[in-house]
């Protein structure tokens, strides 16, 4: 009997044991959960690094007012002045600041949406190099500094015309009613005159025309044909 008590001491011990390792199992647990990793932030922590970033402060300026009262004049056969008002500037107000305008045009029928621009400080732009006869579209648009207006309503020309008429007579006194005329469509610089007499003297005459009228004539200009006939004169006339 002595024995067996001896073993259930022992197996006592064991259990004290055992629940001493028990106690310092759950100290390490106690330990592992009130551990904070310096490195790895909490979620308040993350939330406060965004304290030191500035908060974005929205644009409330006044934007900027797009030109008005637009207007096209055809000036020629290739050339329309565009004129506007800018009301974001007082009449007495003295254009010192950086401003610039923007004028785009295009054809009205154009097939193409591109349209060509150009820049200017002034309140008018002449465009030049335009078709004759062609109706156009324009729009101006107004920058300082780093603003931008929208693009302003458009207004539209349509160019003159192109033309010449050629005049040509054997007596320069007589009235230009009485002189030969050949009118010239388009903006073609050349023309040839047929038919003309060998070895004789012409003058001539020329006065531009478009959809307002003509121009006044030029100073008359003399030419002398020649006595023979032109080589290609001759061929054409015998068919070859």
């Amino acid at each position: 009997m002595g024995r067996t008590r001896t073993r259930v001491d022992d197996d006592d011990d064991d259990d004290d044991d055992d629940d001493e390792d028990d106690d310092d199992d759950d100290d390490d647990d106690d330990d592992y959960d009130d551990y904070e990793d310096p490195a790895d932030p909490s979620e308040d922590d993350l939330f406060h690094l965004f304290d030191n970033f500035p908060t974005p402060i929205p644009d409330t300026s006044t934007p900027m007012i797009p030109p008005v009262g637009v207007q096209a004049v055809a000036l020629s056969s290739d050339s329309v002045r565009v004129s506007w008002a800018d009301n974001s500037m007082s009449k007495n107000q003295k254009s010192s600041e950086t401003r610039y305008y923007s004028v785009k045009w295009r054809g009205s029928h154009s097939s193409s949406t591109k349209y060509k621009s150009a820049d200017t400080t002034g309140l008018s732009h002449t465009v030049t190099g335009l078709k004759p006869n062609t109706m156009y579209e324009f729009a101006v648009m107004v920058t300082k500094g780093r603003k931008s207006s929208t693009w302003s309503m458009t207004a539209h020309a349509t160019t003159y015309e192109a033309g010449y008429i050629v005049y040509y007579t054997l007596d320069k006194n007589m009235a230009i009613d009485d002189w030969v005329m050949e009118p010239i469509s388009g903006d073609r610089l050349t023309h040839q005159v047929m038919d003309l007499n060998l070895d004789t003297v012409y003058y001539f005459r020329i006065q531009a025309k478009n959809a307002k009228g003509v121009g006044p004539l030029s100073e008359p200009v003399q030419y002398r044909t020649s006595k023979v006939e032109h080589p290609d004169k001759m061929a054409n006339d015998q068919g070859v």
